[in-house]
């Protein structure tokens, strides 16, 4: 019952996330989605679904397929969209979600970056 609770959150939150993208940027999100979810070898959602999706049926098919990853696959989408303030606004928003889920932060490292910190 806890996970379906927070799950419903993370929704809520991915929701708010892409209500802040205009039209031309839904359709880049979708893109980018279908391309990255091949690279990463992660299930894949119908193109057919996500091509005629609106912003709710994309979180919906996202949480559905993708679980507790879909809050990392839509940091990883929107980091490759350069909207970086939609990701630091969708890591603050979900910062208690995230620990519930057992979901790592991203990092990221800059290339010949070897430090471990």
């Amino acid at each position: 019952m806890k996970q379906e609770s927070t799950m419903t959150s993370v929704h809520s939150q991915l929701l708010e996330t892409l209500e802040e993208l205009g039209s031309g940027d839904l359709e880049k999100f979708k893109h980018v989605l279908l391309y990255t979810k091949m690279k990463e070898g992660l299930p894949k959602i119908p193109k057919d679904q996500v091509e005629t999706a609106d912003k709710d049926e994309i979180v919906k098919l996202m949480v559905e397929i993708y679980g507790q990853r879909c809050v990392e696959v839509t940091k990883d989408i929107l980091e490759r969209m350069n909207r970086t303030d939609l990701i630091k606004c969708l890591a603050q928003g979900h910062i208690g979600h995230v620990a519930q889920l057992g979901i790592k932060p991203l990092t990221f490292r800059l290339r010949g970056d070897d430090s471990t910190s």
